[in-house]
């Protein structure tokens, strides 16, 4: 079939028409291209331009490599972005290695000791522990060189980097065996879980340090275990706990969340609909659950927290967190360099995202605000000396303390029960008290202190760990309230009984008035109000004990405040039912460990209210099961009521003694 000339001339037509328009538009194309390319040559060329200027004409100039280096990170600064930097080989290398739980060191947690350095714990898997060295061993030399007042260990450093092979010398207790023993640095696997046990009444307890790869399957592992051994509920520490890898926070939450909720959601560049990151699996979705947190609560960590939280399943127990609600990823740069950049905000579960914390207490923004407020969750350091003491005097306590110890674990005292322990040592560090010690308060200190130093220092040499995790519940604030919750009524005190406040007599007159300058009486009130959210103030209609009787345990206390005149100490006394007995109003009280130790100070009960706090988020109002019930005491302490003219103890020192009732015959 052919085509006429006519109608081969309608169909070229159109063709040429669009062969024109066509090259139109490649050309307007291609213009604007090659403008946009020479516009992005011609800012290269600036920054090029003035790298060379200063290299060329500046009177301290530096290499090209550095003067670039240096122009990077100053427009990284310009970012305004605090978690942005620039990695060379070795900070990659760390960082990625951190991410993964690489170990660095040689795993071993350090405190300062007179000429030596204690070891008051061995990371398992770590190259101390496989070359053998204990807890409760004491460092005198590496490589020959005597650790002493030089040496820059700090006290709260978590581990040393010695050499690729360092060659410890060590006092090895019981019997002060020394011993040389060869650490090779190696590759190791840190473990997340830097705390694992029992505590009182079957409650499970967890230190999360990280969230490095596969925390979340460890954390599953420790919570498992914790629950054939008959753990009922569980307290999760996150206090420390800088984050790390985002899926593994998304992971360790959905541990205990109904399977498929959103546990957090990734808002990226562009103004995009959020990214909700689920996870299908659950394993303990109605767990009773308390998580701990403080300042250093961060990141990944907060990303677990928040989503425990916002589907009401923990009360959140501490101080408010730090407020990370970002993501970073590292960008290569080149084969020696590279660039670690925020590219995402996460959002919590109902939407929000977290900013910078600022301020503190109750007057904090910002982070995520705990449901118990405390003034301190900071762990004590159960080996510690009171900072004013003069450097002989924590020095010679710590000797007479070691060497009570060792002598217990060479006659072979028993552990358990724990009280027991320490009552034996109390005695036997009774006769040893310094003169420097003489008025009753000091003396009480002196051995108080004594004693804990010579019992943790048994626990660890004993490898003991859950024993001196049971130990630290009295001086740890957290703890003893995140037990309060998840278990109210406990009483963690009852594994340390006191014996009868008829045993040792007074040496103080009690006071016959409450000082003109004491608080005033509603304290008690706007006190819990800041601790707890969503507590409830019952009337005072419940009976109060005589001041003869005495329930275990004492009342302890867990606020203290300086004054003038007295110092002001709030009490707390937690249980499950209502109609507790309770301390009555103008009851004298003395200060005494949870073993019978005796602060030689009275007291006054100046105020008292009943309350209730919900022991989750969503606790129904009226379902008993769901609220803990106690008492809350104002008690003032005059200053320098001690005998002989005595002075005054830090008022924090109080914090964790308990509350009992002067008996007389």
């Amino acid at each position: 079939m052919t085509v006429p000339n006519t109608a081969r001339r309608y169909w070229l037509t159109p063709l040429l028409a669009a062969a024109v328009a066509g090259a139109f538009a490649l050309g307007t194309w291609y213009g604007g291209h090659r403008a946009r390319t020479m516009n992005e040559w011609a800012d290269a060329q600036l920054l090029s331009t003035a790298i060379d200027s200063v290299r060329a004409n500046a009177i301290d100039s530096l290499g090209s490599d550095e003067l670039i280096r240096r122009a990077v990170t100053g427009m990284l600064r310009e970012l305004r972005d605090p978690y942005a930097a620039l990695l060379r080989p070795e900070g990659i290398q760390r960082y990625r290695g951190s991410m993964m739980g690489d170990g660095e060191g040689m795993g071993l947690t350090l405190r300062r000791e007179p000429n030596a350095a204690g070891v008051a714990r061995v990371a398992p898997g770590s190259p101390a522990f496989v070359a053998g060295v204990r807890a409760g061993d004491r460092i005198l030399m590496v490589d020959a060189v005597a650790v002493g007042e030089g040496w820059k260990q700090k006290p709260g450093d978590r581990t040393r980097t010695f050499g690729d092979s360092s060659v410890l010398t060590l006092w090895r207790a019981p019997f002060g065996d020394t011993l040389r023993l060869t650490v090779r640095r190696t590759s190791w696997h840190m473990p997340a879980i830097a705390e694992q046990g029992l505590l009182a009444d079957s409650v499970g307890y967890v230190r999360l340090a990280t969230f490095t790869s596969h925390a979340a399957d460890e954390l599953e592992a420790a919570v498992a275990s914790l629950l054939q051994r008959g753990a009922t509920s569980l307290v999760l520490d996150l206090r420390g706990n800088m984050g790390g890898l985002f899926e593994e926070g998304v992971k360790s939450a959905a541990l205990f969340l109904p399977r498929g909720v959103v546990i957090a959601s990734l808002a990226g560049r562009g103004g995009g609909a959020p990214q909700p990151h689920r996870r299908p699996t659950s394993r303990w979705p109605s767990l009773p659950l308390t998580v701990l947190v403080d300042g250093n609560t961060a990141s990944a960590a907060e990303v677990t927290a928040a989503a425990l939280r916002d589907y009401h399943r923990a009360l959140l127990v501490g101080t408010t967190t730090y407020g990370k609600g970002v993501v970073q990823r590292v960008v290569t740069l080149s084969k020696d360099l590279s660039v670690r950049l925020t590219t995402a905000r996460w959002l919590t579960p109902t939407g929000i995202s977290l900013s910078r914390r600022t301020g503190n207490g109750a007057l904090a923004t910002g982070g995520l605000h705990p449901d118990v407020l405390l003034d301190d969750a900071t762990p004590r350091d159960a080996f510690a000396v009171p900072r004013e003491w003069a450097p002989a005097a924590s020095t010679r306590v710590m000797r007479i303390a070691d060497s009570l110890a060792m002598f217990a674990l060479r006659e072979g005292w028993p552990i358990t029960p724990l009280a027991l322990l320490e009552a034996r040592m109390r005695t036997s560090l009774a006769p040893s008290t310094p003169r420097s010690a003489r008025d009753p308060l000091a003396r009480a200190e002196w051995i108080t202190v004594g004693t804990r130093l010579a019992l943790v220092r048994v626990l660890e040499v004993g490898h003991e760990r859950e024993a001196l995790l049971r130990y630290a519940v009295r001086e740890d604030a957290a703890l003893r309230a995140g037990i309060d919750v998840v278990a109210p009524g406990t009483e963690v005190a009852r594994v340390f009984p006191a014996p009868p406040m008829t045993a040792q007599p007074m040496t103080a007159a009690p006071l016959t008035r409450p000082p003109k300058t004491a608080p005033s009486v509603h304290a008690p009130d706007r006190w819990l109000v800041s601790r707890f959210r969503g507590v409830q103030l019952l009337p005072d209609s419940m009976p109060a004990v005589a001041t003869t009787a005495a329930e275990h345990p004492w009342p302890r206390i867990e606020g203290t405040r300086a004054g003038h005149a007295t110092d002001t100490l709030y009490a707390l006394h937690v249980g499950t039912r209502l109609g507790m007995p309770a301390l009555a109003v103008n009851t004298v009280v003395q200060l005494t460990g949870s073993t019978g130790t005796i602060m030689p100070l009275t007291a006054r009960v100046i105020a008292r209210r009943a309350f209730r706090a919900p022991r989750r988020p969503d606790a129904p109002a009226n379902a008993d099961p769901s609220w803990r019930y106690g008492w809350s005491y104002l008690v003032v302490l005059p200053h320098r009521d001690v005998a002989n003219g005595g002075g005054a103890v830090p008022v924090a020192r109080y914090r964790g003694w308990l509350l009992a009732p002067v008996t007389r015959r």
